[in-house]
């Protein structure tokens, strides 16, 4: 399902029933634009990166290769059709904003992981798709279920995405580019080893009774 750009052609990947064979077509159909936008905010860069998946391919969103890597790009060129991101992250300047499908349902955690996906990031040939966050973010309860009961002395899962619900994609983890944090981490083969990330910006959520009665805070990671 791979698109990829080659010496300035768009290529389709595909791969025989068997797995036996890669075999690689020249895609010859309609080109559109993806772009960061501002959405009127005050900022000097964005750059995006990652990959848009429609129901029968999936197309990077990157500039250049650089020392084997792809660069983060402002816009990007891919072939036109439905889209939503498999895995994409906006920079703004120091803020880093990664971006997902949205696989929950309200008090269904991934329960369309397959189905009734929702394809709207719409790349077309002379209008460009710019993603600037304009649209005003919910939070969806994938667990517990509304009107969710349970019994004294029962322990309640409570599980929170952040999601633009126009588009029905997850804000996956915001973090500071800026600024590093210490973290320690063991490997498979029981090595610990200490690595320095961005420092995350996941929020604390605080759970209260209806009278105001704090019942349970922490952070929660997104997705």
């Amino acid at each position: 399902m791979g698109v990829h750009k080659i010496e300035g052609t768009y290529y389709c990947f595909s791969a025989t029933p068997a797995g036996d064979k890669l075999i690689a077509r020249p895609y010859e159909g309609e080109l559109g634009t993806f772009m960061g936008g501002s959405g009127g905010r005050d900022m000097t860069y964005i750059g995006c990166s990652g990959s848009l998946c429609s129901n029968d391919k999936a197309v990077g969103v990157v500039s250049d290769l650089e020392s084997g890597w792809a660069q983060p790009s402002y816009s990007s060129q891919m072939p036109v059709g439905d889209y939503l991101p498999s895995s994409l992250t906006i920079q703004y300047d120091k803020l880093s904003i990664h971006l997902s499908d949205n696989y929950h349902a309200d008090g269904k955690p991934r329960s369309r992981a397959s189905v009734d996906k929702k394809y709207g990031i719409k790349i077309r040939e002379n209008e460009p798709f710019v993603f600037d966050f304009s649209n005003e973010p919910e939070v969806m309860f994938a667990s517990p279920a509304k009107d969710y009961r349970i019994k004294p002395g029962e322990q309640l899962t409570v599980k929170a995405v952040l999601i633009d619900p126009e588009l029905d994609i997850m804000i996956r983890r915001l973090t500071d580019t800026s600024r590093k944090e210490k973290q320690e981490e063991t490997t498979p083969g029981g090595r610990k080893r200490t690595l320095w990330r961005d420092v995350s910006l996941d929020p604390k959520v605080v759970i209260t009774r209806a009278d105001g009665q704090r019942v349970a805070e922490g952070v929660m990671p997104f997705g």
